[in-house]
């Protein structure tokens, strides 16, 4: 569906309403029979004058010339109906940052993605910036970050721990909470209040239909499928909204409890800490560049922290490579340089390195001297700092 989209938008194709392409008008195209030639009478409509329920609509086939076969939509519904299968089955709160990382070179969301372990590595779980997603045209320029879950959540997770529980903020994020939500309530009753007069609209509209004459049937027809289908995506909206509020009771029963999970936010319920995280975090952003260490060309993860404003941090907290970027042994070897007394020895590097081979741990330290963060002593001494 990507390439579908993609190919719509950079054509310049835009829907019934002059949108551009999304993910769900692109699904709605492949899963509307009308292109196979079948009518669905009453499918969208709602009112007293034509009360057929959706789930049972009037079904005329061949009313109109197909664009397509019906063997070959079949074929696309059991292709959508193996892929949504094979999306299901994440646990609720698994990727903790959904939403809320973005990419500092494009500025699209980073998602939660599994990759599986090849040759050189072991996969898990990453936040990806994905050229696929979304609609908007690829930048060439993005180099599309891929950092581990795992270590952006135990560097979030502390900083939580130490900027806000140890510093007492429960009750300003019991508030900012309650300010949102707010908020969320008052954008949903002006929804309800357009969803009314719409359907005001659609009652006179019908009515109007009903004794039309022929010259003007066509034109109410299309205006009212229009308005229809401007009812059913306020009904979706109003609906997501709704899903959006039910879990704030929840997220203030996690804040409310944070003072008792100090020392223990991994064990919590993922699902509820979640919807606490998302109101008390503005955003997150990752960013990545090539750089060179002495000898070593590597690539250079950073990122940035900001805090609601309600929470009363406004300082951005930056985010180090050392704490979300791939794991790199030379300059753990350098820190270790630093803290030992004394020069270092192969000897000293086994812990470090997970392994008592020799060759191994030989091989790490002539990575450290080619980027320069130690240097070796004459007449096998040992290496110390540069």
């Amino acid at each position: 569906m990507a390439d579908v989209l993609r190919e719509f938008n950079s054509c310049g194709l835009t829907t019934t309403f002059g949108n551009k392409f999304t993910f769900s008008s692109v699904k709605g195209l492949l899963q509307n029979p009308a292109y196979t030639g079948l009518l669905r009478v009453g499918y969208y409509t709602k009112e007293k004058f034509c009360n057929l329920a959706e789930d049972d609509p009037i079904l005329i086939e061949d009313s109109h010339e197909p664009l397509i076969s019906a063997e070959h939509f079949e074929e696309v519904q059991q292709q959508l109906s193996r892929r949504q299968k094979r999306q299901e089955g994440c646990p609720p709160g698994r990727y903790l940052f959904t939403g809320i990382v973005r990419c500092q070179h494009c500025g699209r969301k980073m998602y939660g993605v599994k990759h599986k372990p090849r040759r050189h590595d072991r996969g898990g779980r990453f936040y990806q910036c994905n050229a696929s997603l979304g609609g908007q045209p690829i930048d060439p320029h993005c180099p599309h970050p891929a950092i581990r879950a795992d270590r952006l959540d135990t560097f979030v997770l502390d900083t939580i721990r130490t900027r806000l529980l140890e510093t007492g903020a429960e009750e300003r994020i019991r508030e900012a909470i309650i300010r949102l939500s707010a908020q969320d309530t008052k954008a949903t009753s002006q929804d309800e209040r357009k969803l009314l007069e719409l359907r005001k609209k659609i009652e006179r509209g019908t009515e109007n239909l009903a004794l039309a004459g022929a010259d003007d049937f066509a034109a109410i027809s299309k205006l009212l499928q229009r308005w229809r289908e401007e009812e059913s995506s306020l009904q979706d909206q109003i609906a997501h909204c709704h899903s959006d509020l039910n879990p704030i009771p929840e997220a203030l029963r996690v804040i409310a409890r944070l003072a008792e999970i100090r020392q223990n936010l991994d064990k919590a319920n993922r699902a509820k800490l979640v919807e606490a995280i998302h109101l008390t975090i503005a955003s997150i952003t990752i960013g990545v560049c090539e750089t060179k260490t002495g000898e070593i060309t590597h690539n250079l993860h950073s990122g940035e922290l900001r805090f609601h404003e309600a929470i009363g941090i406004p300082e951005v907290i930056r985010i180090p490579d050392e704490a979300i970027g791939v794991p790199k042994i030379w300059r753990d070897v350098g820190v270790l340089a630093n803290q030992h007394d004394g020069p270092i020895r192969l000897v000293d590097l086994y812990d470090l390195i997970g392994s008592r081979d020799p060759s191994h741990a030989s091989y790490h330290m002539r990575r450290a001297v080619i980027a320069g963060v130690v240097k070796k002593l004459p007449k096998n001494q040992g290496w110390v700092p540069p």
